[in-house]
């Protein structure tokens, strides 16, 4: 993980980071002795899923507590 942190650091100028982040896992995973070809694409796409999930997640608590704080106001 810090391994992969670091080459984002390092392709911070990367608009959302698109290559970066999935290079980074690759070359993390050939340093640990994993050079299977599709194990690094399967990290990469579990990883942007786990970020989406997040985004999706806080945008809906976002949205429940800016209504709730609505309803509140209008009561």
């Amino acid at each position: 993980e810090m391994g992969v942190m670091l080459v984002k650091t390092v392709g911070a100028f990367v608009p959302a980071q698109i290559g970066v982040e999935e290079q980074g896992n690759r070359m993390m995973l050939e340093l640990v002795g994993v050079s299977v070809a599709g194990i690094w694409v399967v990290v990469s796409i579990l990883r942007r899923a786990r970020q989406v999930f997040w985004l999706g997640f806080g945008i809906l608590m976002y949205l429940l507590v800016y209504r709730n704080k609505k309803i509140n106001k209008t009561q």
